[in-house]
């Protein structure tokens, strides 16, 4: 497979007044396209500052990063907001969706950017919501789903450009157990359909549903290792009784 990320020794430092925080010190990682991949770690552990890294929310204070054969120190601002909006999406804990836009609106979003008009815009967010199992929903606004409807609109909306891979930070972690399992469920889906998916997590139970975890601690990976045998969501929810939430 080809490799979609390389970093080398990856650093980031804030100042907090005459306090210097080491949030990562010298990480090293490589994804390759297709992948379904766990950051593990308790808080302060660097995690989020590497998906940040990654999904070029931010610059590395040191170290190399190459998205998908590109070093990204050498792109502009714009360049690199171009690669944001068109290879790569974002599912966060707390959905960020517009609260006053449609579902359909929040997933239509992406192609703001681009040069979509405005009937195509509508049917490939229509699609994505469909995608998703939301088909029935996507004139409602946020505040008329659930969270479970809520973080499909997410993902919905961060698949819409189709890009190459997919971060999730914490993407479970305000759902009831079989809602957070119906997203990993569709997470699954997503990468066996082909889609690169990288999840921040700092649940165990969460990150068993990856083929792989790295397990972050004080600014360092400690740990890469695959999983041997990764749960299946599909088949939890199968199992669980229809009155658990």
């Amino acid at each position: 497979m080809d490799t979609l990320i390389s970093a080398r020794s990856l650093r980031k430092s804030y100042s907090l007044g005459e306090t210097t925080v080491h949030a990562l010190r010298g990480v090293s990682l490589e994804i390759s396209a297709g992948e379904f991949v766990a950051i593990m770690g308790p808080s302060g552990s660097g995690k989020s500052t590497l998906m940040h890294l990654l999904g070029l929310l931010n610059r590395p204070s040191g170290g190399q990063y190459r998205f998908s054969g590109r070093e990204v120190g050498d792109l502009t601002n714009d360049q690199q907001a171009r690669i944001r909006n068109r290879q790569i999406g974002f599912v966060f804990q707390a959905y960020n969706l517009l609260t006053r836009a449609t579902a359909l609106e929040n997933v239509e979003l992406p192609l703001l950017y681009g040069s979509c008009g405005r009937v195509e815009r509508r049917r490939k967010a229509g699609d994505t919501l469909e995608r998703v199992g939301l088909s029935h929903r996507m004139n409602h606004l946020p505040g008329q789903l659930s969270g479970g409807e809520q973080q499909r609109v997410a993902i919905a909306r961060a698949m819409v450009n189709r890009p190459d891979l997919v971060l999730a930070d914490e993407p479970t972690g305000a759902l009831d157990s079989r809602t957070g399992l119906e997203i990993l469920a569709l997470f699954q889906r997503l990468n066996r359909d082909g889609t690169t998916v990288v999840f921040v997590t700092h649940d165990g139970q969460v990150a068993k549903h990856a083929r792989r975890t790295v397990t972050m601690q004080d600014g360092y990976s400690m740990a890469d290792k695959p999983v041997d045998a990764p749960v299946d969501a599909a088949a939890q929810l199968a199992g669980l009784p229809a009155d658990l939430s």
